[in-house]
């Protein structure tokens, strides 16, 4: 296991002997077509200077949160900005040699959230990276759950992208992409960015209040340059589900009135005082995880030994039965050395 990532290595001798053959090919060409580093370097910056709008969405930031300082009063703690999943794309399209990509763990419908694994392998270097990701389901509904599960995997590749190319390199564009966004927003002036800046967040339903809020300041025109840059990173890290409207705009308090400390000892209260799911909900969502990569028909297979056509109306006993029927089918799958 991982000590890094905590995730189980498989032996490559457990692997199926075709992929095992195509992952050797791959190897022996990736070592025989080595990458011309400053090549890469030339290419990635030239997708990233294509146009203002493509600089724009490398890097994200997210607003600083409040949080209890030392001497126990409340302030806000350090803005998070980093490269974002645009960059990690132009990274690993011109990277040459790698292979990445994710899948779904599970898709949680009790606590509402996705995990999602994600790997890169640099076949020159013979440099593999795994990592899991977890995503909050905000909109609960079938198509927000693919908004979830679509966003999560963006974000899990980038990070495994990043954890495999070296960060010298990419910290490298990722420094002459932002130098772009600098230049290419004075071309335009200070006043019709900030109109911008508002009336794009004014279609998302946030306020100016709630904008100037974040960027700590009183009005619109107080808006800097930096505040700016950082509200076009709010705008990409929200766009790419980092972080949601809510979690970076906060309601505000009514004029005059102090925005309260949070009650952390009310809210964990509040957490623990939530009825616990029922059985049957608990048991689907078990289904629903170890479904993940079967078939359809062999799905269809194991679940009409159990009951009715529609597994979605089983009993609690007939959903135990169903889980333990998958549970055994993937065992013996992984024993015949079959990954599903």
């Amino acid at each position: 296991m991982s000590e890094e990532t905590g995730i189980a290595a498989v032996p490559v001798e457990t692997l199926p002997t075709e992929y095992r053959q195509e992952l050797d090919i791959w190897v022996e060409t990736s070592k025989r077509h080595p990458r011309d580093v400053e090549k890469c370097l030339k290419q990635m910056r030239d997708l990233v200077f294509m146009d203002d709008e493509t600089a724009r969405q490398c890097y994200y930031v997210i607003p600083p949160r409040r949080k209890k300082m030392p001497d126990g009063t409340w302030g806000l703690g350090d803005p998070i900005q980093g490269p974002g999943i645009r960059l990690a794309e132009i990274v690993a399209t011109c990277w040459t040699n790698l292979r990445y990509g994710a899948r779904i763990i599970k898709i949680d419908r009790v606590n509402w959230e996705v995990t999602l694994q994600a790997y890169c392998y640099d076949g020159q270097n013979n440099v593999p990276f795994t990592t899991e990701y977890l995503q909050p389901i905000t909109i609960r509904t079938p198509d927000g759950i693919k908004l979830a599960c679509a966003s999560g995997s963006s974000i899990a590749v980038r990070n495994a992208v990043f954890h495999v190319v070296p960060r010298a390199y990419a910290n490298r564009i990722y420094k002459d992409a932002m130098e772009h966004v600098k230049q290419a927003d004075k071309k335009e002036p200070i006043e019709k960015r900030r109109e911008s800046v508002v009336a794009y967040f004014g279609k998302l339903g946030i306020t100016a209040q709630q904008i100037c809020s974040v960027c700590q300041v009183a009005t619109v025109a107080e808006l800097t340059e930096e505040h700016l840059l950082n509200l076009r990173g709010i705008a990409t890290a929200v766009r790419d589900g980092e972080a949601s409207l809510k979690e970076v705009f906060p309601p505000q308090a009514p004029e005059g009135e102090p925005v309260p400390a949070p009650d952390l000892k009310a809210e964990a209260k509040k957490r623990s005082a939530k009825a616990a799911p029922d059985e049957r909900q608990m048991l689907k969502a078990e289904v629903e995880r170890l479904t993940v990569g079967l078939a359809g028909a062999e799905f269809d297979e194991i679940s009409g030994e159990v009951g009715p056509e529609n597994w979605n109306i089983f009993t609690e006993p007939q959903l135990r039965e169903l889980v333990k029927r998958l549970t055994d089918y993937r065992a013996a799958k992984a024993e015949q050395g079959v990954l599903i």
